[in-house]
């Protein structure tokens, strides 16, 4: 085997150990495949992840190049066209304002992907900051790093979110009128 050809004596179960691999040269491993091509590998076999990878990639694509798909502008308003139902001018039909649905979603796509990217670098900036001085420190910091990170996970997402929402202004039912007129949803607060 290749393993006894480099000098390393096998195992009982003829399988290498972790010990075995570290030792060898790349070009005596049994894959010597890269990381990032086992990744790649990984994520076509499965369907759920690829999916969801395209689904990202178009709606970070989609809100790059807004000002290039979206028929209108997000703003402009059409008195004569308000609330109309979809057509091939406005495939998403029109808000009470006579404003282009499609085009405000094409936009809203890059004012989602904008906040995703600039709320994930504040949360590992943050979290970078505060695991590593929580590590070099040790003692009393890495104590209150530790409870509240325990604190933050012992409430589900949704539930902080109402907390949150409860306790600073808007309120929960303003949140719910917004929800409604951006998703045309009538009677949820009436």
């Amino acid at each position: 085997s290749e393993l006894v050809a480099a000098g390393i004596a096998k195992s009982k179960s003829s399988r290498p150990s972790l010990c075995d691999y570290l030792t060898m040269r790349s070009s005596d491993s049994p894959s010597s495949r890269s990381l990032s091509h086992a990744a790649w590998a990984r994520l076509r076999r499965n369907r759920a992840a690829l999916f969801g990878l395209i689904v990202a990639l178009t709606m970070l694509l989609t809100g790059l190049f807004a000002p290039v798909l979206a028929p209108h502008s997000y703003s402009d308003q059409n008195l004569d066209a308000v609330e109309a139902p979809p057509s091939l001018q406005h495939p998403f039909g029109t808000d009470e304002l006579g404003r282009d649905m499609l085009s405000r979603v094409i936009w809203g796509a890059r004012t989602a992907s904008l906040v995703a990217v600039v709320v994930m670098a504040i949360t590992v900036s943050l979290g970078l900051l505060l695991g590593a001085a929580a590590a070099y420190l040790g003692g009393w910091v890495d104590t209150v790093v530790m409870r509240t990170c325990d604190l933050l996970f012992a409430f589900p997402g949704m539930l902080f979110a109402l907390f949150v929402a409860a306790t600073v202004k808007p309120t929960v039912v303003e949140v719910v009128k917004g929800w409604e007129s951006t998703l045309g949803w009538r009677g949820l607060t009436s």
